[in-house]
C-alpha cells in the first residue's frame, strides 16, 4: 500500500464519521461546526484511531468560510487540504528526530502573539505531543496559561501520561477509543471498497479505522478477491468459469485464498438471506448481491459449502492441482448458474 493511496481513504473522512464517538462527537458539533472553540484540546488514544484527521478536521471547520463549516468549496478549505493556510501551523518532530525541542516551541510562541493573516483565528496542531521535550513542554505550558483569544491549540498523542499535568488540565480532554463495525464498513463502501471486502475488513479491524484503511488499500486491488467475486457476479458461463482457472492454479498458497474467499461470500450471502440481525447488523449490499442471496436456496448453500469442503481435502491429496480446480470452478459454475436459471 502507497502512502497516497492510505491518504486518499482518510481524506474521505468527515466530521459526521465521529458520530460513533459519542461525547467526543458532541464537542465536535458544538465547538468546531458551531465555531465556539476554546483555546485548547488534548486528543488522544490508540494509534490509528483518527486523532490526526480529527485534529486537521476541526482546524478546517473553524478556518472555513462557507455557510456549513466544513464546506470543502471555499479557498480556506482547499488550503486547509494542502497546508498551505496561512493560519494553520503544524508542529511535528522533525524527520529522523523523535523529540521536538524547545527551539520550535519559542518559535511558535512569537507566530500565535501575532494577529491571523488571512482568517480570525489561528490554528495549531501539535503532533505527537508526548515528544516534547521538558523544556519544550514547559514553554508551551506558559502560552497555554495565557493564551491568545484568538488561537485554537490541538495537541494530539498516544498517551497523556508523558505530559505535564498542567498541560493536560488546561485542555479539553477528547478521548477516541475503538470504532465499530457497522461505522467502518460504511465508510470504507462510501471510498468505494467492495461489499465484501468493507465488511471483512470491518470485522478483523479491531476497532481500529487507521488499519481498516490499510488493509483495505491494499485489498481494493488484491486481484484474488476481484476475480472471486467478479465470478460470483458473472452470468455463469463456461467462459467465466475458466477466467478463474488461472487464479487458482498458481499457487497452493492462492489456491487456498481462492477458496477462502469463497466461503466468506457464502457466509455473508447465508447470513444475509437468514437475516440474522446479530450478525450482519445493517450492513448493506449492492442489488447484485442481494438478488443472489435471495435466488440461493438454503440447500444450494449447503452443496456450495459442502464443494469448498471438498476442494480443500483434494488440495492436500495428490490429485492433479488441474482437475481440482477445474472439478471446483465447474461446480460452483452449475449450482450458481441453475439458481440463475
Amino acid at each position: 500500500m502507497t502512502d497516497n493511496e492510505n491518504a486518499s481513504f482518510k481524506a474521505a473522512l468527515v466530521l459526521e464519521d465521529f458520530k460513533c464517538q459519542n461525547t467526543v462527537y458532541n464537542v465536535i458539533e458544538n465547538d468546531f461546526i458551531k465555531g465556539n472553540a476554546i483555546h485548547a484540546y488534548l486528543i488522544y488514544g490508540q494509534t490509528g484511531m483518527g486523532a490526526k484527521v480529527l485534529a486537521a478536521l476541526a482546524a478546517k471547520a473553524l478556518l472555513c468560510t462557507g455557510d456549513r463549516a466544513p464546506c470543502d468549496q471555499c479557498g480556506a478549505c482547499y488550503r486547509c487540504n494542502h497546508r498551505s493556510h496561512l493560519d494553520l501551523v503544524y508542529l511535528e518532530p522533525e524527520k529522523g528526530r523523535k523529540i521536538i525541542g524547545v527551539e520550535p516551541v519559542r518559535e511558535l510562541k512569537k507566530r500565535v502573539y501575532r494577529h491571523p493573516f488571512e482568517g480570525k483565528k489561528n490554528i495549531v496542531i501539535i503532533e505527537k505531543a508526548e515528544n516534547l521535550s521538558p523544556e519544550a513542554q514547559n514553554a508551551l505550558l506558559h502560552v497555554l496559561e495565557e493564551p491568545p483569544s484568538d488561537t485554537v491549540f490541538f495537541l494530539i498523542a498516544e498517551k497523556t501520561t508523558d505530559l505535564l499535568t498542567t498541560i493536560v488540565s488546561r485542555c479539553r480532554m477528547l478521548r477516541l477509543n475503538d470504532w465499530d463495525e457497522l461505522s467502518i464498513c460504511r465508510i470504507l463502501q462510501r471510498c468505494g471498497v467492495n461489499d465484501f471486502t468493507a465488511i471483512k475488513v470491518s470485522q478483523t479491524a479491531r476497532g481500529n479505522i487507521g488499519e481498516a484503511f490499510k488493509t483495505a488499500a491494499g485489498d481494493v486491488n488484491d486481484s484474488v478477491s476481484e476475480a472471486v467475486q467478479r465470478f460470483f457476479l458473472s452470468e455463469m458461463s463456461l467462459k467465466s468459469a475458466y477466467q478463474l482457472l488461472p487464479v487458482f492454479r498458481d499457487t497452493k498458497e492462492q489456491a487456498d485464498l481462492v477458496l477462502s474467499q469463497t466461503e466468506d461470500i457464502l457466509r455473508n450471502l447465508l447470513i444475509f438471506k437468514a437475516n440474522v440481525p446479530k450478525l450482519h447488523g445493517q450492513f448493506t449490499f449492492s442489488d447484485k448481491w442481494v438478488a443472489l442471496a435471495a435466488m440461493l436456496s438454503y440447500d444450494a448453500f449447503y452443496r456450495l459449502f459442502h464443494t469448498v469442503h471438498k476442494t480443500r481435502i483434494c488440495l492436500e491429496s495428490y490429485i492433479s492441482w488441474n482437475i481440482v480446480s477445474e472439478r471446483f470452478v465447474l461446480t460452483i459454475q452449475k449450482e450458481l448458474g441453475s439458481c440463475q436459471g
